[in-house]
């Protein structure tokens, strides 16, 4: 990508503020009921003929507005975050037969325990063997991540394009709050079900790329303002790995002067603990190696940074520039 090539979110200030809990709550019902509502909540709608369908989802603290069906294919989910923390979700689909009800009982809770087990301090090692069984054998090998959107800051919309399959998906937030709690268990969580019936779509031309293998990426250190369309690849496919399988999820971060790359990298996990230390405007969520999603993003000039999160150590920080 050349550093002429042209990257859809809107980077203008929108800052909410917080209301006491009752209202919160209050507000919360209020603007799940408006999103649900609309025109846009509930299907799929095509800004471009050419284009791929796109899925509109808003996210509110803590909970997603979004069909309830998509068709199969190439699809454009657009998240618009209307809470007061950051929100992702990612896609993950799950094997014949099993329920959401049976992901969220067997996977979930005993993860959950798990990791809080883990940042307390020394483990209690029957306890945590006692949760690990509960987890059943189907995951996460028969689970694959197919995309989503990654980190994206309150008023912030972002927007990224990728190719489902038919089946049963769940759509999840694991962020966790201040007190490290999963957004999922606080009700950031929904299953999706995807149709036989194909969008017909093709995917959207891209005017640059980033490819991500084994916990490194390459992408440009320098960019120009405006609308880009950005294809990321998820490695090359293996046969000895299972599944194809490299949990990592590419996120874009607005710096600010007092962000230092290495602080940012150390935050960056599985499942980052709010607040955020930098504004993010989203990204690619995990996938399937083999696999290529297309993030939509419009930049303004200044400084910003890719993290990457979840390989093999920490989180990998590059940070460009706009011009």
């Amino acid at each position: 990508m050349s550093s002429a090539s042209r990257f859809d979110v809107s980077l203008a200030p929108f800052p909410i503020p917080r209301a006491p809990r009752l209202l919160a709550a209050l507000l919360l019902a209020v603007g799940l009921m408006a999103c649900r509502s609309g025109p846009d909540a509930g299907e799929q709608r095509t800004e471009d003929a050419d284009g791929p369908p796109v899925v509109e989802v808003k996210a509110v603290d803590y909970a997603f507005a979004a069909p309830d069906t998509v068709r199969s294919g190439w699809n454009t989910f657009r998240l618009t975050n209307k809470g007061t923390e950051h929100h992702l979700f990612v896609l993950s689909q799950l094997p014949d037969g099993v329920t959401y009800g049976e992901f969220y009982a067997k996977v979930v809770a005993p993860m959950d325990s798990l990791r809080s087990m883990v940042r307390a301090g020394p483990v209690d090692t029957a306890a945590a063997r006692k949760l690990r069984r509960r987890i059943p054998d189907w995951y996460p090998k028969e689970m694959p991540p197919m995309g989503g959107v990654s980190l994206t800051a309150p008023g912030r919309t972002a927007n990224t394009t990728v190719e489902l399959e038919s089946g049963t998906y769940v759509m999840e937030c694991y962020v966790r709050t201040a007190e490290r709690r999963f957004h999922l268990l606080r009700g950031m969580a929904k299953p999706l079900v995807v149709t036989t019936d194909s969008t017909g779509a093709s995917p959207p031309e891209a005017d640059g790329s980033i490819s991500l293998s084994r916990g490194e990426m390459q992408a440009d250190t320098t960019m120009a303002a405006g609308s880009h369309t950005i294809a990321v690849h998820f490695g090359k496919k293996d046969t000895s790995v299972s599944l194809h399988r490299y949990n990592q999820h590419l996120h874009l971060a607005r710096l600010n002067k007092e962000t230092r790359p290495d602080d940012l990298a150390r935050w960056m996990t599985w499942d980052p603990i709010m607040p955020s230390p930098v504004e993010f405007v989203g990204g690619p969520q995990s996938m399937l190696a083999g696999h290529t999603a297309y993030m939509h993003v419009d930049l303004s000039p200044g400084r910003y940074a890719w993290v990457l999160g979840n390989p093999p150590k920490q989180g990998s920080v590059q940070p460009f520039t706009v011009e």
